[in-house]
């Protein structure tokens, strides 16, 4: 994700993927650049909460988070700082369950949600 400084991202309302992505995924973000303010995601602090902060992180640091229940959106971003970071999800293998074709939430396309589709398995 590359969030550009005085540059708005796609139009996003906090969003919730429930019905797209399994209870066993889990989001992950890890900075190249430091998260603050309006360059940061927004993340409720539980889900259903909608206490909506930044998620400030320094460079490097490694978060994992149930975005498939937690809100969060991008802001505009005001802040003068490019925020560059990998947006990853993850599933253990030992809980994937495939689930054929899923629409996106973002547009009416549908993606594979079986191995080798979206999910690509990578032994560690």
């Amino acid at each position: 994700m590359v969030c550009f400084a005085r540059l708005e991202p796609p139009p996003t309302l906090p969003s919730v993927c429930t019905d797209r992505h399994p209870p066993q995924e889990f989001n992950f973000i890890l900075p190249f650049t430091p998260m603050f303010g309006s360059n940061a995601m927004w993340l409720e602090s539980a889900p259903g909460k909608g206490d909506f902060a930044p998620l400030t992180l320094r460079r490097g640091a490694l978060v994992a988070f149930h975005g498939n229940t937690w809100r969060h959106f991008n802001k505009r971003n005001w802040s003068g700082q490019s925020r560059v970071s990998w947006d990853f999800r993850v599933i253990p293998q030992s809980q994937f369950v495939p689930q054929g074709n899923v629409t996106s939430l973002h547009s009416s396309r549908t993606f594979s949600a079986e191995a080798g589709g979206y999910y690509t398995s990578v032994c560690l």
